[in-house]
């Protein structure tokens, strides 16, 4: 395997160039993109960047009226600690395509971060530059702005705050599957899964420690649209005393399935629609045969009393299908089996941690 060792951004698509009598502007290659093989260790702020620019007026149009796609293709890659750059805070991740103008397929790649890598130089930086010490934020695996279908399959992901993010706008077919995610104590969610795609996530694996992560959330980048027919089944989430979930639907939805699914450990709630910021609705989901015995629920200061399954106010008509144990449900005409407990809802500290997240999540890289 080919080694790159260091470089800031080794790989990326794009490059400023000075332009006779316009000074500089930033050139984008608009291509077939496959990068495979390739060992990436202690890259500077992220080791791949493509730009596909099909957000840009009229690049769309230009690729298809000559007939043409321009696909991104990560494969088979190692992404070894990734050395955080400062801006506010510290910011590193492996690997992200942003607006791709075509398909994207992200395969059997690693991505490992090891903890306390990077300390002592980021504790020089702020010693020398008189900047308070600050926390840091790595990503494994990003798609941004996607327009077309998308695949994230088999890929490990170690050590960061948030395995794979799908975010911004796009309302395509994604598959994520076989995927195997392992954040550090620190981290905020394994799989963050936005942008009102259709989704197929099934297979995963996610594990995770401490007090801030989710395992897996579904959230559309228009909450009140929401996430809607998608598939969620057959991934694994173990989590450690968390004070959010283990798979949820933040915000609207309707159709969404998801089932035989399993939660281990501790955390506020196994399964959650959480759609308490009006008008967000979820409505007619389904959660059926999904597997909760070796699952605790733990107090949240958030989430207030734990429960296994976890039903917001602003959810209408949607079912819990198998063995629940403990269901908070503040909606209407919810169906569950098991006991059901109604009361209060979670209130603003809930909804202020759920919005502080979102936004931490939503930003570009």
């Amino acid at each position: 395997m080919t080694t790159i060792h260091g470089g800031t951004i080794p790989i990326r698509n794009f490059a400023p160039q000075s332009l006779p009598g316009v000074g500089v502007k930033i050139v984008y290659g608009i291509a077939n993109i496959t990068v495979e093989g390739i060992r990436f260790a202690e890259s500077a702020l992220q080791s791949m960047y493509t730009q596909g620019a099909a957000i840009l007026p009229g690049v769309a149009q230009e690729l298809a009226a000559r007939g043409l796609t321009a696909s991104v293709s990560i494969i088979r890659n190692e992404f070894i600690d990734v050395k955080p750059q400062y801006d506010f805070f510290w910011y590193a991740l492996a690997a992200v395509t942003d607006g791709p103008a075509g398909a994207v397929r992200i395969e059997q790649n690693r991505a490992h971060f090891t903890s306390g890598r990077w300390d002592q130089a980021e504790r020089s930086y702020e010693s020398s530059n008189g900047v308070p010490r600050r926390r840091e934020f790595w990503e494994g695996l990003s798609v941004a702005e996607l327009h077309h279908a998308g695949a994230l399959i088999d890929n490990t992901i170690e050590g960061t705050d948030v395995g794979v993010l799908v975010y911004f706008s796009g309302n395509e077919y994604v598959r994520v599957s076989d995927n195997h995610v392992e954040l550090r104590p620190e981290g905020s969610v394994g799989m963050f899964l936005s942008a009102n795609h259709k989704y197929l996530i099934e297979r995963n694996t996610v594990i995770a420690s401490g007090r801030n992560p989710d395992g897996i959330i579904l959230s559309g980048d228009d909450p009140v649209a929401g996430i809607n027919d998608s598939t969620v089944r057959h991934n694994v989430v173990t989590l450690s005393g968390s004070y959010f979930g283990g798979i949820s639907l933040y915000g609207g939805g309707t159709n969404n399935y998801i089932a035989q699914n399993r939660v281990n450990g501790s955390a506020a709630y196994a399964f959650g629609l959480v759609s308490d910021f009006a008008p967000d609705v979820a409505t007619s989901n389904v959660l059926a045969g999904n597997n909760i015995s070796h699952f605790t629920p733990a107090d949240s200061p958030f989430f207030g009393s734990g429960a296994d399954v976890f039903f917001d106010a602003h959810t209408f008509s949607n079912v819990w299908a198998g063995s629940s144990g403990i269901v908070k449900d503040l909606g209407v005409d919810n169906s569950v089996t098991g006991q059901s407990i109604r009361g209060n809802g979670p209130g603003p500290q809930l909804r202020d941690a759920l919005m502080a997240k979102r936004e931490l999540l939503r930003r570009a890289p």
